[in-house]
């Protein structure tokens, strides 16, 4: 299925109302760098966007597992000068960065994270679950309680159900693609 995600803009539009109606106007961004660059655009827009709306961007880092930077210590830069973080990574890396969070306490309140996801497509995305059956989710699941999730919508009518539901079949019909059961 071929989604049209609209321009990173309206990304930086939507975290500017988020702080518009909390009243916040000092942000952290952390962004991921990967084969994709959807994060790195999505990083861009916020860090365009906010100061021009009044708002600040006290610090925007990018997170690149392949260099010897920790996550760890880009979350707590960050969080030297900010509580309110904004989070543009794949799902393994969210749940990674926030359980670190969550042992540096960071999830008691203080801080507020608002993680951008575009779609529930694990292939793109990443899985941005807590829940992963391993030893790790008590925590983990008491650490997603400080975040603040901002997608885009998908419309509640059953045209759109239709019309994706046809898009999955025409996509295994043509192209040999079946899509996950939870996939969007």
């Amino acid at each position: 299925m071929t989604r049209f995600l609209g321009t990173f803009d309206k990304v930086g539009l939507g975290v500017h109302g988020l702080m518009k109606a909390f009243g916040w106007n000092r942000i952290g961004v952390i962004v991921q760098s990967h084969t994709d660059r959807i994060w790195l655009y999505t990083g861009d827009a916020i860090n365009e966007i906010i100061p021009t709306k009044g708002g600040m961007v006290a610090a925007s880092k990018i997170y690149d597992a392949e260099k010897n930077i920790t996550i760890k210590s880009i979350l707590k830069e960050v969080a030297e000068v900010s509580r309110v973080i904004v989070l543009a990574v794949r799902g393994e890396t969210l749940r990674e960065l926030m359980l670190n969070a969550y042992e540096m306490g960071m999830t008691n309140g203080i801080y507020m994270f608002i993680c951008i996801y575009y779609y529930l497509q694990k292939n793109t995305f990443g899985d941005i679950s807590w829940k992963r059956n391993d030893n790790l989710d008590k925590k983990a699941k008491k650490a997603y309680e400080s975040i603040l999730f901002m997608a885009y919508y998908t419309p509640p009518v059953s045209q759109f159900y239709e019309f994706a539901s046809q898009v999955k079949n025409r996509s295994q019909d043509l192209f040999n693609h079946q899509y996950d059961s939870d996939e969007e």
